[in-house]
C-alpha cells in the first residue's frame, strides 16, 4: 500500500509539474510497451480482416512518438557564431496533431461499437476516399499510365463492394452519390469522434496544434512569448506530452478490450506502468 501511494505521488509530481525530462522518461517507457503491444498483432498472426491496416497505423503512432521524444529533449546548434539551445515546440505540436488524427481514424474504423456491416462500410468509404485523392495526384504526373490503371481497377473493386452494402442500398440518390465520392476519409466529424472516444477535451489541443500547422497568427504570438520565456515553452511541451500519454493509454485500453493476447500483455506490464496507464485514462475521463 505504501509503495502504491509513493507511485501515485510520483506520478502527480511528474505530470502536474513541469518536470520535462522525467516526463519524457515516462513517455518513452510507455511508448516502448506500446510498441511491443502493437507488434503482438503480427506475432500472433491475427486473422481479423482489418489487422494489417490497424497495425500499420499503430506503428505510425509509435514512430511519431519516438520523434516527439527526441525533439522534446532539445538540442543545440550554432547561429551567427553563438551556441543556442532549441526546443522545437512547433514540430512537437505538428506531430502531436498527427497523433490525434491517427488515433481518431483508428477509433472510427476499428474500435467504435458499431455493427460489422457498419464497420465494413466505414473502411470501404475510407479506402475509396484515399484512392480518389491518389488518382487526383497521379493525374498531374506524366508517365503514370500503368499506375493510374492500377488505381482505377482498385477503385472499381472498392466501389463495387460499397454498392453491395445494405447501408448504400438503403440510402437515397443524393446520399448514394456522396458515398460514391466521399469528400472526407471519415464519415463522422472529428469533434464527434473525440467525444465518443473519451478524449473530448483534447479537441482544444488539436485546434491549437492546427493553428501552428496552418501558420496562423496565434502561432506567431505564442512564438514571441516562448522566445522571451523559456519556462512557458517547457510547460507547453509538458502539457503536450501528457496529452500524448493519455492518447496512448487510451489506445492500449482499446486494444486490450479487443484482443485477448494484448490484454494478457497488459496484465504482464509492471505494476507501476499499469498504474500510470490507469491514471492517464482516468484523467481523460475526468477531462471529458
Amino acid at each position: 500500500m505504501k509503495e502504491h501511494i509513493e507511485h501515485l505521488l510520483d506520478f502527480q509530481r511528474v505530470t502536474v509539474g513541469s518536470n520535462l525530462y522525467e516526463l519524457i522518461e515516462y513517455y518513452s517507457s510507455l511508448n516502448k510497451d506500446f510498441g511491443i503491444i502493437s507488434n503482438s498483432i503480427y506475432d500472433n498472426k491475427e486473422k481479423w480482416k482489418y489487422a494489417g491496416d490497424l497495425e500499420s497505423k499503430l506503428f505510425r503512432i509509435y514512430y511519431a512518438n519516438e520523434s516527439i521524444i527526441r525533439i522534446s529533449k532539445g538540442y543545440q546548434t550554432n547561429l551567427r557564431d553563438q551556441r543556442i539551445e532549441i526546443f522545437d515546440v512547433f514540430s512537437v505540436y505538428s506531430l502531436s496533431r498527427q497523433q490525434i488524427e491517427t488515433f481518431l481514424t483508428c477509433y472510427h474504423l476499428y474500435f467504435e461499437g458499431v455493427s460489422e456491416d457498419e464497420r465494413e462500410f466505414r473502411n470501404l468509404t475510407y479506402k475509396l476516399n484515399g484512392i480518389l485523392r491518389q488518382l487526383e495526384l497521379v493525374s498531374h504526373i506524366v508517365n503514370t499510365d500503368k499506375r493510374k490503371q492500377g488505381l482505377l481497377s482498385e477503385h472499381e473493386q472498392v466501389l463495387s463492394l460499397l454498392k453491395e452494402s445494405a447501408i448504400y442500398k438503403g440510402a437515397d440518390i443524393d446520399l448514394r452519390r456522396k458515398y460514391e465520392n466521399p469528400k472526407h476519409a471519415l464519415i463522422e466529424k472529428k469533434s464527434v469522434l473525440m467525444e465518443k472516444s473519451g478524449l473530448g477535451r483534447i479537441q482544444q489541443s488539436w485546434k491549437l496544434y492546427s493553428n501552428y500547422v496552418h501558420s496562423e497568427y496565434i502561432s506567431d504570438r505564442q512564438y514571441n512569448v516562448f522566445f522571451r520565456d523559456k519556462t512557458g515553452l517547457i510547460e507547453s511541451i509538458c502539457t503536450t506530452l501528457n496529452s500524448n500519454c493519455r492518447l496512448i493509454s487510451k489506445l492500449i485500453q482499446l486494444l486490450s478490450e479487443r484482443f485477448n493476447y494484448i490484454n494478457q500483455l497488459y496484465l504482464e506490464l509492471s505494476e507501476t506502468q499499469k498504474l500510470r496507464i490507469d491514471l492517464w485514462n482516468r484523467s481523460s475521463e475526468a477531462l471529458k
